[in-house]
């Protein structure tokens, strides 16, 4: 969370691509265990998932 910046729109997106990156790499390579995989993904994408839930009104027009 302390990663996301509220004042840079483009830092959040590349926060964003990066970190999805990774969560699709890891479960590619972990999707032989589910619970291993999502024990690796949950940490990555519940950070950007909070901070978009939280910013929702900012993003609308």
């Amino acid at each position: 969370m302390l990663l996301f910046s509220h004042n840079h729109p483009a830092q959040i997106a590349a926060l964003s691509i990066v970190l999805a990156g990774i969560a699709a790499g890891g479960v590619t390579t972990l999707s032989s265990v589910w619970w291993i995989a999502i024990g690796f993904v949950l940490p990555i994408l519940l950070p950007l998932k909070l901070s978009f839930c939280f910013r929702a009104r900012r993003f609308l027009f």
